[in-house]
């Protein structure tokens, strides 16, 4: 009797793309706000030069580092997930005094995490300004609802003076923020900023499956996507 052939294994099939946010997502305009809030305090405060202060910004395995590989290429050190505040406690150790070292999560990440975010709100030696990303989903691992969070109780019990929410989405308004928390960061307070915001391509399929009618979004000069394309060329 002839044996069978076993059926070919197809290897796994790996697609090369751009490691980033998608279009949906509010996280890089965060990312956005915190780099123009930092210019927007040294231009307020006439600082120049070596003068100038700059963001350290420490983020970890998920929603954070891949705002490393975007065009606002704003992270600093990416470890594994939840660590990123932990990390930048180290990082406080050494860095200048003309260093800001902001961190930041997603809604997954925080939960992986809890004594490291404790240990840096509890640290009276540092600031802190804690940003997580709450999209209430982890999608780097498929897409699971995260621990249902109370943010303002936690952040509270856990050594921070404010919790503040945003919406990831109201880019200049945020920017603000940020620029007005860098004082707040070196007289040593504590801010954990919450930016709440569902992936829009979700929430416009969503509603359209309810017979909602939805418009449509174009990309224009104005659009922050193309500017920052457009000075990376």
């Amino acid at each position: 009797m002839a044996a069978t052939a076993k059926p070919a294994v197809q290897d796994e099939v790996t697609y090369m793309r751009p490691v980033s946010n998608c279009s949906g997502c509010g996280d890089t305009k965060v990312s956005w706000s915190v780099l123009e809030g930092m210019r927007r305090y040294n231009k307020e405060h006439k600082l120049k030069g070596k003068d100038r202060y700059e963001v350290v910004y420490v983020a970890d395995r998920g929603c954070g580092n891949l705002q490393g590989w975007h065009d606002y290429r704003i992270v600093d050190t990416i470890f594994f997930m939840g660590s990123g505040v932990i990390i930048g406690e180290g990082i406080k150790e050494s860095c200048s005094d003309k260093q800001v070292v902001i961190t930041a999560s997603g809604d997954g990440g925080y939960n992986f995490n809890l004594n490291a975010i404790k240990i840096a709100g509890k640290n009276k030696k540092w600031g802190a300004i804690n940003v997580i990303y709450n999209n209430f989903v982890i999608r780097m691992t498929g897409g699971q609802i995260p621990l249902e969070t109370d943010f303002d109780k936690e952040g509270v019990s856990l050594g921070y003076e404010e919790v503040i929410h945003v919406n990831p989405f109201h880019v200049n308004d945020n920017a603000e923020l940020f620029k007005n928390l860098i004082d707040r960061y070196l007289k040593k307070q504590k801010v954990m900023v919450v930016a709440d915001g569902v992936c829009v391509l979700d929430m416009m399929r969503d509603a359209r499956a309810e017979g909602v009618k939805m418009g449509h979004f174009a990309k224009t000069e104005e659009c922050l996507d193309v500017k920052f394309a457009m000075e990376k060329e």
